[in-house]
């Protein structure tokens, strides 16, 4: 049977699983506190020889940065994500480094509208679609680079969501 042993400081929490004596390390899982960025890792131990030395890797991509590599017989890898989501008053935003992705915001009528940035030629200009549906209307379309599509409820299905939010 093995142990799960935990640790955590200011910087870093971690969940390793050892052998019954508390002897042998097994492998581990961590969250990493990296400047203002959090890096999520594991590792899995005895993987060769142990006098191998130490080699790691990075690799950048939209949604943050790749690592990978080994420490003797300990091989690991994780990711520190560049995502993040920041919050307006009726939106909310999802943010890589300081370029927008995306959105979701509320709308007056009770609907909700939904989109993606970067998505093709901003100079495409705009276009709005619209289909009635039973439930509501449905909008899509672009302006620019951003694909968005919302939903407005019709009358009938917002009092029904009014009376069972108001139960």
């Amino acid at each position: 049977m093995a142990k799960v042993k935990k640790y955590s400081d200011d910087n870093v929490s971690m969940r390793s699983v050892w052998d019954d004596s508390g002897d042998k390390r097994y492998g581990f899982a961590s969250k990493d506190k990296v400047g203002d960025r959090t890096r999520y890792g594991v590792g899995i131990d005895n993987m060769g020889n142990p006098y191998r030395g130490y080699y790691e890797k990075d690799v950048n991509t939209p949604l943050g940065t790749l690592d990978y590599g080994y420490d003797g017989d300990t091989v690991f890898g994780g990711i520190t994500p560049n995502l993040s989501i920041q919050n307006y008053p009726g939106m909310a935003a999802l943010m890589s480094g300081n370029n927008r992705l995306g959105f979701v915001n509320s709308m007056p009528n009770g609907g909700i509208n939904v989109g993606i940035d970067n998505v093709g030629s901003p100079y495409r200009g705009a276009y709005d679609g619209q289909i009635n549906t039973p439930l509501g209307q449905v909008g899509y379309g672009y302006d620019g680079d951003t694909s968005y599509a919302n939903v407005s409820p019709n009358y009938y299905m917002q009092a029904l969501a009014n009376l069972l939010m108001n139960r």
